[in-house]
């Protein structure tokens, strides 16, 4: 059969020449391939050299207070915790009149963090002494909250009133702070515009009146979930309103234990206890004792009664101290050492000065009474270590004896 020749173009040889028409092997198969692979690679790289380089994107700007560009670490936009506090910028501040919940400053400390957990399990049915003793702790914690203004006792007036608040600070003359405003947002008047001086005096009292509603929501909270039965009469709705505050939650708390025998009762048990407790040989057992004789006489205060004397509490705690587990020599020896202390110093009235001189006396005392009497301890426990295995040597070599006999 004659062979028959095609006059179509082959791309691979020169033009216009005569090929046989035949199907490629799988060695020429390869080689196309591997042809249009180079060629796809070169045109890439060739594209590559052509094209205008991507300019790189800004490295991230904190906002610093003073206005000052700073850069920041890198891959990161986190603020560290000792890091300023970024502004807003300056339009956003002037249009800016939300009330926040909370605070713009993150350092703040948290009631539920300064109170221990003991504190607060809820009270089901509460006692004159469970309600005036969780007030007097959630005021000890609201102490430790400083206020923008720098009023004495921090927030100590959203649970106190005038009489508690004096008694809590130890100060009878102190001023009872009130309770910060709302602020109103400066506003030009005519052509007047609002100075720099009077736009950021009403900054600071925003932050002011910021905190202050912040720790009175959180005394709410607190409140809510330790006496959860006893303040169901101020829900409407299932909720508490809204102007409610942590001083009137606590006056609805002492109507519903304004029971006159009630409160007799509960300030002869908290008397028992302040006579009876005993003391316990600790590093800080003597200051654990006398705040705990202290919150006592407190709640007795509050219940109506006269509080113990001074005096009393410095007999009481002297006939502790003797019954406790340190040596009764000693005891004995630094009772005469704070008498003829007190004779020298002239403390001769059993007021609160000489309490408070008694109270640092017999703490730095027992403290180190009780590391040499927990050294001593020791130190007899590894003699009678050495006697015991002195003991134990012997009866070896007499039985050692005993069997080279038999």
């Amino acid at each position: 059969m004659p062979q028959t020749r095609s006059t179509t173009r082959n791309s691979n040889e020169e033009p216009w020449v005569d090929t046989p028409t035949r199907k490629p092997g799988k060695k020429e198969r390869a080689e196309r391939v591997a042809a249009r692979e180079a060629t796809r690679a070169a045109a890439e790289s060739e594209a590559a050299r052509t094209t205008t380089p991507a300019i790189a994107a800004p490295r991230p700007v904190a906002i610093t207070t003073d206005r000052t560009p700073q850069r920041a670490q890198p891959n990161s936009l986190a603020i560290r915790p000792d890091s300023p506090i970024p502004q807003l910028p300056r339009q956003q501040q002037k249009d800016d009149d939300y009330w926040p919940t909370m605070t713009t400053t993150t350092d703040k400390p948290k009631l539920a963090e300064l109170m221990s957990l003991e504190d607060q399990y809820p009270a089901l049915t509460p006692s004159p002494v469970d309600v005036l003793s969780y007030k007097g702790k959630l005021a000890t914690a609201l102490t430790k909250c400083g206020t923008q203004d720098y009023k004495r006792g921090g927030h100590l007036y959203l649970v106190l009133d005038p009489q508690e608040y004096r008694a809590k600070i130890e100060d009878p003359t102190a001023v009872y702070p009130t309770e910060p405003a709302r602020p109103v947002k400066p506003v030009a008047t005519g052509t007047t515009p609002v100075s720099s001086s009077t736009y950021e005096d009403y900054k600071e009292t925003k932050v002011i009146y910021a905190d202050h509603l912040q720790y009175d929501q959180q005394a709410r909270d607190l409140l809510a979930a330790k006496f959860p039965k006893s303040l169901k009469g101020l829900k409407k709705g299932g909720e508490f309103r809204f102007e409610l505050t942590a001083k009137q939650m606590l006056k609805h708390l002492n109507k519903g234990t304004d029971d006159t025998a009630l409160r007799n009762r509960c300030a002869r048990e908290v008397l028992n206890r302040l006579i009876n407790r005993p003391y316990i040989s600790t590093p800080n057992g003597a200051e654990e004792w006398f705040a705990d004789a202290d919150e006592d006489r407190d709640l007795i205060i509050q219940l109506g009664h006269t509080p113990q004397p001074y005096g009393t509490i410095m007999t009481t705690a002297l006939g502790v101290f003797m019954d406790s587990d340190l040596p009764d020599e000693r005891i004995r020896d630094l009772k005469t050492t704070w008498w003829k202390m007190r004779k020298d110093e002239h403390l001769e009235a059993d007021d609160l000065d000489t309490f408070l001189v008694f109270q640092e006396f017999y703490n730095e005392q027992l403290r180190h009474l009780h590391s040499t009497a927990t050294r001593n301890r020791l130190k007899k426990a590894n003699q009678a270590t050495e006697v015991t295995r002195d003991d134990i040597t012997t009866v070896r070599e007499e039985i050692a004896q005993v069997q080279d006999m038999l």
